[in-house]
């Protein structure tokens, strides 16, 4: 909810951003999702977008603090 109110996040992105900082893999969220790894892709793109990341580690970084 944190993510969704602070940086516009759908529901979907803060929960694909939510299982990158656990450690999922792109792979396993996708399947998980039941998407296939461009939309993830495309997902991941709107997600650093909206939060000024630049890379995964960065929104993985972003994501763990916030849960703090």
């Amino acid at each position: 909810q944190l993510l969704m109110n602070t940086f516009r996040l759908t529901r979907a992105e803060a929960d694909i951003a939510i299982r990158l900082a656990a450690g999922q893999s792109r792979q396993d969220i996708a399947s998980a999702r039941s998407v296939s790894t461009e939309t993830l892709k495309a997902q991941l793109r709107s997600i650093y977008d909206k939060t000024g990341c630049n890379r995964e580690s960065q929104l993985v970084r972003l994501v763990g603090l916030m849960s703090n």
